[in-house]
């Protein structure tokens, strides 16, 4: 009988011992699960923060598209009326240019009948040399170039709503 008893002795302590290993492991894995949670919980708190971040930037954003969306079409209608002052302005210096070529010519006809005409050659090299020195002098403003402005492709996500490209006349 005491060997029954030592061997159920025995055996009783063998079970408690796995069941105090298991025990530690269900407490080990409980502590694990614990610290997780608390991890989740701050990467739950910083992403809900980092939302309501960004939808506040988004409100923001989309605050100042329509502001934008207004504003367009002044800009739109100032860009139309500065092409046309500068379509002005080149076409009055396309004729201002004109102007000058045949005022060239034509003191240039003078010149020519003065020394066909003339016979003093003091006088005809005078006259000459005034046309020589007011050919030398560079008194001719470039001419703007033409300005073409284009829709954008795409108008629904344009900010500026126009491109401006310059081309050589």
């Amino acid at each position: 009988m005491r060997q029954e008893a030592q061997k159920l002795i025995q055996q009783l302590r063998n079970e408690n011992k796995k069941l105090r290993e298991k025990n530690q492991k269900v407490y080990d894995a409980c502590k694990n699960l614990k610290d997780q949670n608390g991890r989740l919980e701050n990467t739950t708190t910083v992403a809900e923060g980092n939302i309501d971040t960004l939808n506040k930037h988004a409100k923001h954003i989309e605050e100042t598209h329509e502001k934008l969306r207004i504003v367009e079409p002044r800009y739109r209608a100032s860009v139309d009326q500065l092409s046309e002052a500068v379509e002005l302005r080149r076409q009055f210096c396309m004729t201002e240019r004109q102007m000058k070529l045949m005022y060239v010519k034509c003191v240039g006809a003078i010149v020519d009948l003065a020394e066909e005409k003339l016979k003093d050659r003091d006088l005809v090299d005078e006259i000459v040399g005034y046309v020589l020195e007011t050919e030398n002098v560079d008194n001719e403003e470039p001419v703007p170039q033409k300005i073409t402005v284009q829709e954008p492709e795409s108008d629904e996500d344009s900010v500026d709503g126009y491109s401006v490209h310059s081309y050589g006349s």
